[in-house]
């Protein structure tokens, strides 16, 4: 789905950190190194209009706004959504914590405020055909919210940032919904937190392991560069094992990986080992080397092990540090504790993480029945004020009228009328459109012919608004009435969609010759279907045509060729031709050979509604089969020359027909 999007200049845009910058000016950093323009660095904070940055080498400098660019451009776009975003949706706050240091009694006199939360979208943003934001955060990063069904599915797996920001005492903001989240946070408890707390943070300890040993190597091998002539890969490998003992062809992939990591941190101009020597060479090693390891992740993936620890000894996490273990994490935060301390301190946690796990009380799985009370209910809060807006659909407007035109005569009408009782509602909510579609719709029924039926549903709010996800589809494929039928209902989302892409499965439905089951709310939608055709219908119709082919061609490999396949080569292809040249839908083929010279087509027809099951020769076949070019050049003119506009013309107002449907107060009614 497209999404709307933002376009803001450079300068308005506060930039986040992670954001990816390119230096305007030459700029002095720490310890008088001076970053030459065109460098890259990376946003790390941002006070006012002053940008605290880190290079690829982990050295940090400041910079103005105006002295710094961002390096892809295509992102500002999304960077003034996503502060749009921010702004629409603070309202919707309902909880809001604060967590980090500040929350773990670990801050120090420079540390941020981090603050994390939930909001719940409004009815309108939620039923909306447009993507809505999952997550915001304002421009500074300090303050990140998720959607509350975001949240809650974070919670179910154990999540810890989103457990934490449930557990911390220091709450901001709390409505009637934040402070359930609270009361009933005990719903997300469950052994899960052994591997979102305590594997979790085993792992990236691994990852310092290996990042530490990766450092020691390139350091190793730019002073063999720079003091041994060290010129070429082989001569690296072999400096490398001479100084870290270690698998010679292990050496030579970790050579590989050191000179591709410097060139995409771009220390270099391209991704070889000539790129090292020569800019060894030029007096840049300094430059090269890895920065000093940084002991914030080593410290908080410490609390993390601890963290894991309290909940498999105690049910709860450990929020705020006290004590031993709070030195111990100071020192580590300040560089006063060796890395290979705290490298020692994690493995002897992991081992009590090991045993504790043994004898752990926690639920093997977290309470989904209750998350999914409270999404439903956090739903039903924002739709019921949504509702009590009046809508311009009528209360009445999906009475069904069954049957409104003459139904060919294979049909038997009082049994399409039992089956669309028995089938072609929902449990819940409401069907809006149902057509007789297939064979029938195309003009070329056999007596033993299924009935194709396809319809579109609204779904219940319940469904649509609560925490499972909403029913696409209602299908049945069977026998009533010894009568085979094949029916699929979709959600009004997944047509409106559909529509909107240009599939013409579903225009067909809505435009085609033979509505079984409608509704004034169907008349309508219908006419916004018809406002919304575009060119994009041609891809579905070759795409469909051309899958029809194939189809086709792999019978006549078998000597299988049926009249059936070759008329639905014709039909895909003609019905697109037309609708794309006069913006018509029309389904039945023989009107439609006859007005575009295929008049021959007849014959098939016969064929198939006298024997559908016979096999055609290949001399039979051969004067449709070489139609198939022509058709294809056809549907590629008339997309060419078109009546339709490239893209639909009526999107917002088929957005706000599916909104006001859901908001119907009738729909209510339809459920158990």
């Amino acid at each position: 789905m497209a999404r709307r999007t933002l376009r803001l200049g450079d300068e308005t845009i506060t930039l986040p950190r992670g954001t990816r910058v390119v230096l305007r000016v030459d700029l002095p950093g720490d310890g008088g190194f001076v970053h030459r323009q065109a460098s890259i660095a990376t946003v790390q904070d941002v006070h006012k209009n002053t940008y605290t940055l880190t290079t690829p080498s982990g050295r940090t400098l400041s910079a103005q706004r105006d002295q710094i660019a961002v390096q892809r451009e295509d992102l500002l776009a999304d960077l003034g959504a996503r502060r749009a975003s921010f702004e629409a949706l603070e309202p919707r706050i309902v909880y809001a914590a604060v967590v980090g240091s500040q929350a773990w009694g670990l801050a120090g006199p420079d540390s941020d405020e981090d603050v994390r939360g939930a909001f719940v979208l409004p009815f309108e943003m939620y039923a909306s055909l447009w993507e809505a934001p999952d997550e915001i955060q304002d421009p500074s990063g300090d303050r990140a919210y998720w959607e509350i069904e975001k949240l809650i599915h974070q919670g179910l797996r154990g999540d810890a940032n989103t457990l934490e920001c449930l557990w911390t005492p220091l709450v901001k903001i709390a409505t009637p919904i934040g402070e359930r989240l609270v009361r009933e946070r005990e719903m997300f408890v469950s052994m899960n937190v052994l591997g979102s707390f305590g594997r979790y943070a085993q792992s990236q300890f691994k990852k310092i392991e290996r990042s530490l040993e990766r450092n020691a190597a390139l350091t190793h091998l730019l002073a063999g560069i720079e003091g041994e002539g060290v010129a070429d890969v082989d001569a690296a490998v072999a400096h490398l094992a001479r100084v870290i003992p270690g698998d010679a062809k292990g050496r030579r992939r970790e050579v590989t990986a050191m000179i591709r990591s410097t060139f995409d941190r771009g220390l270099v101009d391209r991704a070889d080992f000539g790129a090292l020597v020569d800019a060894v060479r030029a007096g840049r090693r300094r430059e090269l080397e890895p920065g000093p390891h940084r002991p914030k992740n080593a410290y908080n993936l410490l609390r993390l092990l601890h963290s894991c620890l309290s909940w498999l000894r105690t049910g709860a996490p450990l929020i705020r540090v006290e004590g031993p273990l709070r030195e111990t994490l100071l020192g580590i935060k300040e560089q006063r504790t060796p890395i290979e301390e705290t490298l020692a301190l994690a493995q002897a946690t992991a081992a009590e993480i090991d045993a504790a796990a043994h004898d752990a009380k926690l639920p093997e799985a977290p309470d989904y029945e209750a998350a999914d009370r409270l999404l439903r209910d956090a739903r039903r809060e924002q739709a019921r004020a949504a509702i009590l807006v009046p809508g311009p659909i009528a209360v009445d407007d999906l009475a069904p009228t069954s049957l409104p035109v003459a139904l060919p005569g294979d049909v038997d009408v009082a049994s399409m009328r039992r089956f669309l009782e028995a089938r072609g509602q929902p449990e819940r909510g409401a069907t809006l459109w149902i057509a007789l579609s297939g064979a029938h719709a195309y003009g070329f029924p056999s007596v033993d012919s299924d009935l194709d039926v396809k319809g579109t549903f609204v779904a219940h709010p319940r469904d649509a608004l609560g925490f499972t996800e909403v029913p696409t589809a209602i299908d049945f494929l069977g026998d009533f009435d010894a009568r085979e039928y094949d029916l699929t209902l979709n959600e009004i989302d997944r047509t409106a969609r559909s529509i909107v892409a240009g599939n013409g499965n579903y225009v067909e439905r809505f435009l085609g010759p033979l509505p079984l089951l409608t509704t004034e709310a169907g008349e309508r939608f219908g006419a916004l279907v018809a406002k919304n055709l575009s060119r994009r219908v041609h891809a579905h119709y070759r795409g469909f045509m051309a899958s029809i082919v194939k189809r086709y061609e792999a019978e006549a490999d078998a000597d299988r060729r049926k009249a059936k396949r070759l008329l639905y080569v014709y039909r895909a292809a003609l019905t697109g031709i037309h609708m794309l040249r006069t913006g018509e839908v029309e389904t039945d083929v023989n009107p439609l050979a006859d007005a575009y010279g295929f008049g021959h087509v007849a014959a098939l027809v016969r064929i198939k509604a006298e024997q559908e099951g016979r096999a055609l020769s290949e001399a039979e076949a051969e004067p449709y089969v070489a139609d198939f070019a022509a058709l294809e050049r056809a549907l590629d003119e008339a997309r060419a020359n078109s009546v339709l506009p490239e893209a639909p013309a009526a999107v917002d107002a088929l957005e706000d027909f599916v909104v006001d449907l859901r908001r119907r107060p009738d729909l209510r009614g339809r459920s158990d």
